[in-house]
């Protein structure tokens, strides 16, 4: 007769991981090197298209490169990083921007940012372009090893498409292996609820074409629950 198995074995459990500096309370902030944990995120507004540039700049606040106050000013500032930001994202607050576009806008400004992507449209401007199901599984690399990573989704409904910033993962473990079923995001689009980390979530498709396509659920309580697949990941690294 084979050994029995242990309940610790077979004991099933769920897990959260999100970026260490982010801080639930009242007001959703992060800790950064100035003295007063700062609030993160940004509102996006009901008739523009900013939503990337939103994201980009939760994560400058997250990394302590602009000052929250400063980069929600931009299109008033003339001087300092807040006005360098809006001269090159400024053409793509009522368009939208890529993930091409923002790595270029983000390699002219010289930032202390590494940034990694996957990306889907064949109209890439010379970056390599992947599948959906690529695309899914960088995001849930990098989101499991707590780096901040934007993502750019499209409605399967409208072919919509909308930024966030990817802030975690949720998962199902057991002893010998971590699931991934949930990405944790902020959306510009909606506010954010007192004590969460995020405001948005993206469930994985549980069949296996799903997966294979690179679909999600996006959910939101703000917002109905939509079909989605997942068309760029922007990981986001500080360089040191």
């Amino acid at each position: 007769m084979g050994t029995p198995k242990s309940k610790t074995d077979c004991a099933a459990y769920r897990f959260s991981r999100y970026y260490a500096g982010l801080q639930a309370g009242p007001t959703l902030t992060v800790q950064t090197q100035r003295q007063v944990p700062v609030a993160i995120h940004h509102i996006q507004g009901t008739i523009d298209s900013g939503c990337g540039l939103y994201c980009l700049c939760m994560v400058l606040s997250a990394y302590g490169l602009g000052k929250p106050s400063a980069l929600a000013n931009m299109t008033h500032r003339r001087f300092g990083l807040a006005s360098e930001i809006w001269s090159v994202m400024g053409p793509y607050f009522l368009t939208g921007v890529t993930a091409p576009e923002l790595k270029t806008a983000v390699d002219f400004l010289e930032l202390p940012l590494k940034l990694t992507l996957r990306h889907t449209n064949d109209k890439s401007d010379g970056v390599p372009t992947s599948t959906c199901a690529d695309v899914s599984a960088f995001a849930i690399d990098c989101l499991f090893k707590g780096k901040l990573t934007m993502l750019a989704y499209a409605s399967l409904k409208n072919q919509h498409q909308h930024w966030v910033l990817g802030v975690g993962v949720e998962g199902l473990g057991i002893p010998s292996k971590q699931t991934v079923d949930y990405l944790l995001v902020l959306d510009p689009a909606d506010n954010v609820q007192p004590y969460a980390v995020a405001n948005g979530w993206l469930r994985r498709g549980v069949g296996a074409k799903q997966r294979q396509a690179g679909h999600w659920m996006y959910e939101g309580p703000g917002f109905s629950a939509e079909p989605v697949r997942l068309i760029s990941a922007v990981c986001m690294e500080l360089r040191e």
